[in-house]
This record gives structure tokens, C-alpha cells and sequence, in this order.
């Protein structure tokens, strides 16, 4: 079609004035061409009658030319196509720059041998693609800058000029702007930002335009929205993790953008200082977030009424409050991070905690039995008839034991255990103590009247706990220690012994501490207190534990402590009474009577000393009672054969007496108060010493 061009119907010197001439018809191979030449003077009716036959005969119209004669010169101009008419539209005649306008050229009948086609007048370029049959051709055109564009619709064959043409129809690119924001640019993850822009054209906004929208992450929802009467859009932009975020919209080969910063994600976390505790306890909640809240509120609202109990806060990490009831309650918790007060806007919230008040736990003692029994009353124990250790826990931090925990020596008996209300008849254990630690329980555990106790219970169901302070009974009853009266000399062995009861009854293994102030302990002593020695008690509720006196005369004080009872007694330690019937130079055997007398006393028990030199082995001498006749015979017991006596004898006097020393006998002999006679049957030997002592 570039190739139109203008041509003369017939040769130079064509005939002028012909009325209506057929001069001749052309059949080539695309089709019949038909001349016909009209009268510049006359009508046209032969004419249209003949393109009809034209028509009808080959399919296509043929051209109508006009002659015109002037001052006796003819001229033929091809002045259309008979029959056809030829418009052009467009889809708007006001569009934005970038933005596509439709033209659409109509033919009044299909143009079959010919083509339709748009012409773009201003820039001189043909657009859409030209058809040669149908009625209608289009082209989709667009322009990058500002401007109006005119266009005309033509119809032709290739190589000659347009044979019709439409009327012109300008379109005009108007220069547009954009602008985008987004309602809040320092959100956290997760939360929804409204991104809104405008389409602007001349200060008035542009209806109708498509607008995409994109961010670098995250999500945008809708990704594509259309401007609305004012030129308006908006979209939604989610953002999926922490960081700063472009988001971007396009129209028509422009565009504008806005940034968001996304925080990190908020997140809050809330704690009680107790789960379950008495009524009219207080608990701390603290509420703790992982960044500053600000601009936002942190606060607590208790859900069980619906109470705000702390906050709000707008700036820090943390929240704390404190919480009591007045009457048994369980009552959630949970902190949130948003609007101040309120569970709208939330950004974040913590997990719920649950803090159960309990009617207070009250302690009734029973001291009249060994062990004591107690009954504890409250509310949320459970029920079960297993008890194990930890579930039932006393501590007596006054005397630094426990008992009932796992591990613990000493066990309560629970008889019953139910949700109201515990029985204990009593502790297994009750008594004894820890031989390698005595400040574990101060040598025995048992409760002493005053203590401080700690009683801990534990629900068996749920693993909640109570606890509360109490005192033991400052009027209890305690159990009864005596110690059994001794006297004895300076070195002797004994054993102290004494007795454990209660109410008349004897308590049998219970551990009894013993400590002296002079001689020497047997039994166990403590590994980090050796002062302190116990035994156990046996089943007659007596003790006894070895003992030797000092040397020396004097009082020791005897410090016995059984089940935190402690008695005193004072231990006599004498030298024992000494008769000395003969002390000096070594004499012979005696052949004289030694008279002595021996006192009433409460122990008529005796040791004779005597030291004998070179005594035979068969010597022996007598006792006899003046008073009464009685007479023993005390013989000294000795291996028959000392070799440091060559003649079998007792004691050595080799080179005189000078260098010898005496065997010294010690014989037990039973003297009961009155006069007596020392005497030798005629014994070889000699005598030094003759001395008696009370036992």
C-alpha cells in the first residue's frame, strides 16, 4: 500500500463530453477491472446500475473516475470506489502516555480486491496490519511521550493511490505522574501494611489504569488493582521476616516506590513466682519482652475476670505486677504487646500461666503418742493411697533436718490422703540420726518444742504444690531420759547406762548421744563432732556405752541426749580407801602376826598388794578374822618356772637386795568389816609391802 499512487483513467485524447462511454473491460488474472468514465456534466444512474452488474459478474466494484473539460481541455480523475464508504474510530481520543488506544477502520462492504489500511499522519508511518478483505481493519498504537497523533483510514490497491479515504481522527498522550506510600513504614513480621498510591494527569486523577504492584519479599495481595474514579489504588503488602523492604508500583512504563522496615518479630514471655499458693499470698507476675515495645503497649490481663493488672508500658522490656485472691480460685494470666488494654491490634502475646489460690493449709498436732501424728486440712491435695517420698515433705531448718523427701531417712506414715485433708500417724525413722554428719538433725531427728517448720505438699494428680510455715507445739510432749548413778576410781571401766520412755513406755531404737567432760567414750563417736558418742536403745528402751574415768579424782559431768531431750549427771571419781599393814625393808616370811582392821563400807570387796622377794613358788600366807574365826588362805598365782629365778622363786634378790625388785602380787579378797591377823605358815621369802585397797 506504500506503493499507492495517482493515475489517469484513460489516454490524452480521450473524447470529452461522452455521456457514458464504456471503453472497456479488463480481466487479469487477480480479478476485472472496470472503467468507467462519468460526464462531468451529467449523472451518474448508468454508472451505479453498471458497477452492480460489476459486482454481481466479477465480485469486486469498480472505480469510478470523473472527466473534467476547461476551455476545450478534458482531464479524468479516479475519484473512489462506486458503492463503498470507509469511517475511523478510535477507542478513546484522551489516553496517558505508554497507554494503548485501538483504532478500528470500517469499510461500508468487504473490500475484496483491494486493502484497508490506518495511516498515522503525523509521524508518516503506516500502523496495524492492512487487510484485503472483510470490513474492518485495526491497529493497536501507543506513544512514549506527550502529543496528539492524527490518523486516516484508506482503501486501495497495491501500486495505485487510495481510492477512499476516512475522516481524520486525532489522539492525544497526556504526560501522567504516580506517587505511592505505605500506612505505617516499622511494622514487625507478619503484620499487614495498606500500600495506597494515585495516578495523576494534569492534577486530575486517572480512572481506569492498571497498576502493578511488587515488593522484594514478603507478599502484595492484589498484585495487580485498578485505578479507581480518582485515580486511587491500593494493595495489602505482608511482610515474612525481619528487614527493610522495597515496594514498587508500575503503570504504563512508570513507576513509584516506598520502603518499610520490618523489626524483628515481637515476642513476650510471662512468669509467676508461684503456681499455687494460700489464699491472701501474693504472686509476682513479670511480663518480659525480646525488644523495646516502643511505640506499642505491653500490659497483663488477668482472663479469668477480664481485669487489666499491670500496664500499659510503652517503652522497656519488662512488666511486673503483683497478684492475690481472697477466696479459692484458679485465674489465667497472659500479657500481650499491642493497643494499650486492649486484645485488638495484637502484635504479640505469651503463653498463659494458671496460679491457683488454695484455702490456707492448717496443721493440727497430736504430741501424746511417740512419734507425733499430725492432720493437715486445706483444699487441692489430691487422692491416692500411694504416698512416696516427695509427695508429703517436712523441713526443720532449726535443727537442720528434713524428712519425706526422696533420700530422706525419716518417712511420714500417711494413713489417708484425700483433697481436703492429710493423716499422718506417725514417722518411720522417727529418732535416729546421721552418723556422719550430727549437725543433721543435732544428733537426733526429732522435732523439738519451737522449731520452724516448712510442710510441703504435693498433688499426686496435677504436680502442684502448697506449702505453709508452722510451728511445733511449744507444749509438746517430749520423751523421758534418765541416767543410771555410778562411782568408781580414777582409771576404771564401767559402763554408763540409763533409759529411754515416753508416757511410762520404753522407746526402743532411739539413737542417745552421750558426751563427757573427762575420761574416754566407747560406742560410735560422730565423724565431724568425735566429741559426741551414741548407741540405740534396745527394746526395753535402755542404753549403755562403755566408759573409762580419768586418772585423776575428781567430778565428770555426763551429758546424755536422746530424741531432743538432754539430762546432766555428775560422776564421782575417787581414789579407793588403802590399808597398809607393813611397808619397808624386805623382811623375812613373817613369822609375827600383822593385825589390821577393815571399816564397814558398802563394798566389802578387796585387793591385797604384796611385794615378795625371793619367794618360793609354794609360798602363801593367811587371813583370819579375829572377830569371827574366818580364815583364807591367799596364795599367789605364778608360772612355776621364772627363769629370772634360778631356785623357782618370786621376785629376784641376786646380789642382795640392793639390786633386786620385788614381784608384786594383786589378789582379790573379800574382807568383811572388823579385826584381822596377817600371818606366814614359815614360807621362805621376804616381805616389803602388805597393803590393801578397796575395790
Amino acid at each position: 500500500m506504500k506503493g499507492w499512487r495517482w493515475r489517469k483513467a484513460g489516454p490524452d485524447h480521450m473524447v470529452p463530453r461522452i455521456i457514458l462511454i464504456l471503453s472497456g473491460v479488463l480481466l487479469a488474472s487477480a480479478g476485472a477491472t472496470g472503467l468507467w468514465v462519468l460526464y462531468a456534466h451529467g449523472g451518474n444512474r448508468q454508472a451505479v446500475a453498471a458497477d452492480s452488474m460489476a459486482e454481481e459478474l466479477w465480485g469486486q466494484h469498480i472505480p469510478a473516475y470523473t472527466v473534467s473539460v476547461q476551455n476545450g481541455n478534458g482531464s479524468v480523475q479516479q475519484t473512489g470506489i462506486v458503492g463503498m464508504q470507509v469511517s475511523l474510530s478510535a477507542s478513546t481520543q484522551q489516553a496517558q502516555v505508554g497507554q494503548s488506544v485501538t483504532l478500528t477502520a470500517t469499510a461500508s462492504e468487504d473490500v475484496s480486491g483491494y486493502e484497508l489500511a490506518i495511516y498515522d499522519v503525523t509521524s508518516g508511518q503506516w500502523v496495524g496490519q492492512a487487510v484485503t478483505s472483510g470490513t474492518q481493519a485495526t491497529a493497536t498504537v501507543s506513544q512514549t511521550s506527550p502529543g496528539a497523533h492524527q490518523y486516516v483510514a484508506y482503501i486501495g490497491s497495491n501500486g495505485n493511490s487510495p481510492v477512499g479515504a476516512s475522516s481524520p481522527v486525532q489522539v492525544t498522550w497526556n504526560a501522567f505522574q504516580m506517587d505511592l506510600q505505605a500506612s505505617n513504614t516499622n511494622v514487625f513480621p507478619g503484620q499487614p501494611v495498606t500500600i495506597s498510591g494515585q495516578v495523576m494527569s494534569n492534577g486530575s486523577g486517572v480512572p481506569g489504569l492498571l497498576v502493578s504492584v511488587s515488593a522484594n519479599g514478603g507478599s502484595v495481595s492484589p498484585s495487580q488493582v485498578t485505578t479507581d474514579n480518582n485515580g486511587n489504588f491500593t494493595a495489602t503488602f505482608t511482610p515474612s521476616a525481619a528487614g527493610t523492604y522495597t515496594i514498587t508500583a508500575t503503570c504504563l512504563g512508570q513507576s513509584a516506590s516506598t520502603s518499610v522496615q520490618v523489626r524483628p518479630a515481637l515476642s513476650v514471655s510471662l512468669q509467676a513466682s508461684a503456681s499455687d499458693v494460700s489464699i491472701g499470698q501474693d504472686v509476682t507476675l513479670t511480663a518480659t519482652v525480646n525488644q523495646d515495645v516502643a511505640p506499642y503497649a505491653l500490659d497483663i490481663l488477668d482472663e479469668t475476670t477480664g481485669q487489666w493488672v499491670a500496664g500499659p508500658v510503652t517503652n522497656g522490656t519488662t512488666l511486673t505486677a503483683n497478684v492475690s485472691q481472697s477466696t479459692p480460685s484458679t485465674h489465667t494470666y497472659v500479657a500481650f504487646v499491642g493497643n494499650a488494654n486492649s486484645t485488638s491490634g495484637t502484635l504479640a502475646q505469651s503463653t498463659a500461666i494458671h496460679v491457683t489460690w488454695y484455702p490456707m493449709l492448717t496443721v493440727g498436732w497430736n504430741t501424746s503418742t511417740w512419734p507425733p501424728s499430725l492432720t493437715i486440712t486445706g483444699y487441692g491435695f489430691g487422692n491416692t493411697s500411694q504416698v512416696t517420698p516427695g509427695m508429703l515433705m517436712i523441713d526443720d531448718p532449726t535443727q537442720g533436718w528434713r524428712a519425706g523427701h526422696p533420700g530422706d531417712a525419716v518417712q511420714p506414715q500417711v494413713q489417708s490422703w484425700t483433697n481436703t485433708g492429710i493423716v499422718v500417724s506417725g514417722f518411720a525413722g522417727y529418732g535416729l540420726s546421721d552418723q556422719t554428719n550430727w549437725t543433721d538433725g543435732n544428733g537426733s531427728w526429732v522435732f523439738r518444742p519451737g522449731d520452724q517448720l516448712t510442710i510441703q505438699v504435693v498433688n499426686p494428680q496435677t504436680g502442684t504444690s502448697q506449702s505453709t510455715n508452722v510451728t511445733y507445739p511449744t507444749s509438746a510432749s517430749m520423751p523421758t531420759v534418765t541416767i543410771n548413778p555410778i562411782s568408781l576410781a580414777p582409771g576404771a571401766q564401767t559402763n554408763i547406762t540409763g533409759h529411754v520412755s515416753f508416757n511410762g513406755q520404753p522407746l526402743a531404737n532411739q539413737v542417745v548421744n552421750v558426751a563427757v567432760s573427762a575420761g574416754t567414750l566407747g560406742g560410735t563417736a560422730y565423724v565431724n563432732n568425735a566429741s559426741e558418742h551414741f548407741v540405740t536403745t534396745d527394746g526395753n528402751g535402755d542404753f549403755s556405752i562403755p566408759y573409762t574415768a580419768p586418772q585423776q579424782a575428781g567430778s565428770v559431768q555426763v551429758i546424755v541426749m536422746a530424741d531432743g531431750v538432754t539430762v546432766t549427771q555428775t560422776i564421782s571419781v575417787t581414789a579407793p580407801q588403802t590399808i597398809t599393814v607393813y611397808s619397808g625393808a624386805p623382811l623375812p616370811t613373817p613369822t609375827q602376826d600383822f593385825y589390821f582392821t577393815i571399816p564397814p563400807t558398802a563394798n566389802n570387796t578387796w585387793t591385797l598388794y604384796l611385794d615378795i622377794w625371793n619367794a618360793p613358788s609354794w609360798t602363801y600366807v593367811y587371813l583370819r578374822n579375829l572377830s569371827t574365826g574366818q580364815i583364807i588362805q591367799v596364795t599367789p598365782t605364778m608360772a612355776t618356772n621364772d627363769n629370772s629365778c634360778p631356785n623357782f622363786c618370786y621376785g629376784n634378790a641376786s646380789g642382795g637386795f640392793g639390786n633386786t625388785t620385788p614381784y608384786t602380787y594383786m589378789i582379790p579378797v573379800p574382807l568383811t568389816p572388823g579385826t584381822w591377823d596377817l600371818y606366814d605358815s614359815g614360807s621362805y621369802g621376804y616381805i616389803s609391802l602388805i597393803q590393801f585397797a578397796q575395790n
